[in-house]
C-alpha cells in the first residue's frame, strides 16, 4: 500500500499554482492535483516571521514518480525554497489507487 504518496506544496500565486500543476499532469507525473486557493501561511524565513497568503496543491502519485516530480516542481517553482513534502498513503480505495498507477505511467 506504501505505493503512493500524497505531495503537498505551496505557491505564491493560483497562476502558478495551475501552471506548474498543469506541467506535472501533463507529465504523468501526478495523477491528480487538487488546488486549495488561499491558504494563510505564518513561517520563519530569513530572521522573521512571516504571513503569506498562498495557494496550496495537493498531488496524488506513484512513489516511483517523485525524483522527477521533486525536480519538475524545484525547477518551475519561483520561491527560493518551496515546501515539498510527500506523505505515504497508508490505504485507499484499490480501484483509486490502481487509478494512480494507470495515470503516472505504472505498469499494472
Amino acid at each position: 500500500m506504501n505505493e503512493y504518496l500524497v505531495v503537498m506544496c505551496t505557491f505564491p500565486t493560483i497562476e502558478e499554482a495551475d501552471s506548474v500543476s498543469g506541467e506535472i499532469i501533463n507529465k504523468h507525473l501526478a495523477a491528480c492535483a487538487n488546488r486549495i486557493d488561499r491558504v494563510q501561511s505564518i513561517f520563519h524565513w530569513q530572521g522573521a516571521v512571516e504571513q503569506e497568503a498562498e495557494t496550496l496543491v495537493i498531488f496524488k502519485t506513484h512513489k516511483n514518480r517523485w525524483t522527477e516530480l521533486e525536480k519538475t516542481i524545484t525547477t518551475l517553482h519561483s520561491y527560493d525554497e518551496p515546501e515539498i513534502i510527500a506523505m505515504p498513503i497508508v490505504a485507499g480505495s484499490a480501484s483509486y489507487l490502481q487509478w494512480i498507477k494507470k495515470e503516472t505511467g505504472e505498469p499494472s
